[in-house]
């Protein structure tokens, strides 16, 4: 950590460097100085480890105000402490109100200015402390997040007879598409969080159909398709991002590139990116994975037929990119076996 003092009379730099650096409690501190705002700028800007500034107000070029104004603007991480003289308290007023830490009165008491010093150190710490608490509970919620949502979605996958790490291979493969394709590593993310929901209005669809072993007649097969729409609506007025992609995804996935999906019957461009990425990543894994009504497929078989549906079934360019970076998903079910 470093403490910066900024003042423009030269025996108060000498005063103080020989004060503090006496001082037990600043062991392991570096003590810089500065004789006006603009240089004490210019040093924050540059040397990020910069924590604690003791700044007087009345300077030149640039005063004790401006540079406070600065520093709670664009160095939050920054903790002020003002130094004025006793008659100029709308001073000392305009600078608490704008952010200070605390204040010093002319002429400075050495112990006073230890006691402060210390203080800014502990608030220093407290804050960097507190930050740190808070982004482990927010990596926990993250976590419980996900965790929550690969339960539930393998909740649905086991309903349909559909056990195993298909959720979580589906996920790996809709992050490794979209990077392919070009997203930035926020959106993918996005999409590898929402992507274990896109079956997820298959809770609303009867066992007798979920777990019939022959063919789907017309009244059956009209009922299934509806978990599409399901999934939507459970989702479509979520605030949360990747529940609105979850709506997308859900809603779309069985879309097909040349119309005769549903349950729209959207064509190509005209069906969202994510739920292009979902269906090829969700065919490729379903075809290499052993159902009740059929055993694995062996990937020259798997590569066969998702390239006969290049335009069919499947946006070409992702069946391109799926072809193009094969190793890479192959080595996806390596790590989520069944």
């Amino acid at each position: 950590m470093k403490i910066l003092f900024v003042d423009d009379e030269p025996d108060h730099e000498t005063l103080i460097r020989q004060f503090l650096n006496g001082l037990p409690e600043l062991a392991g501190c570096e003590l810089l100085f500065a004789s006006d705002g603009q240089q004490a700028l210019e040093t924050i800007q540059r040397d990020a480890e910069v924590e604690v500034v003791v700044s007087d107000i009345k300077m030149p070029r640039m005063d004790g105000l401006a540079l406070l104004s600065h520093i709670t603007e664009s160095h939050k991480g920054v903790c002020s402490v003002i130094i004025s003289a006793y008659g100029d308290m709308t001073n000392i007023r305009t600078a608490m109100n704008q952010g200070a830490f605390d204040f010093l009165i002319k002429p400075i008491d050495l112990n006073d200015l230890r006691i402060t010093v210390n203080r800014a150190i502990e608030n220093i710490k407290l804050a960097k402390a507190a930050a740190k608490e808070n982004e482990r509970l927010q990596t926990e919620i993250i976590e419980t997040q996900k965790e929550i949502i690969y339960k539930l979605s393998e909740l649905v996958e086991m309903r349909s007879q559909e056990t195993g790490n298909h959720v979580r291979r589906v996920s790996e493969y809709c992050r490794l598409l979209a990077l392919y394709k070009g997203m930035s590593v926020e959106e993918a993310d996005k999409l590898k969080l929402a992507a274990p929901m896109h079956d997820i209005g298959k809770v609303a669809i009867p066992d007798s159909i979920l777990h019939k072993r022959g063919a789907l007649n017309a009244e059956e097969w009209v009922l299934m398709r509806t978990h599409a729409e399901v999934g939507f609506n459970l989702f479509k007025d979520s605030s949360r991002e990747f529940l609105k992609c979850a709506a997308i995804i859900a809603h779309e996935h069985h879309e097909k590139f040349d119309g005769s999906g549903y349950p729209q019957g959207l064509r190509g461009e005209s069906i969202h990116i994510y739920a292009r990425i979902m269906a090829v990543a969700d065919v490729f894994d379903a075809l290499g994975s052993k159902r009740a009504y059929k055993e694995p497929w062996p990937m020259p078989r798997i590569l066969e037929h998702m390239r006969s549906q290049r335009g069919i079934h499947f946006d070409p360019e992702l069946v391109d990119l799926l072809d193009k970076n094969i190793n890479e998903m192959v080595r996806v079910r390596l790590r989520f076996p069944d």
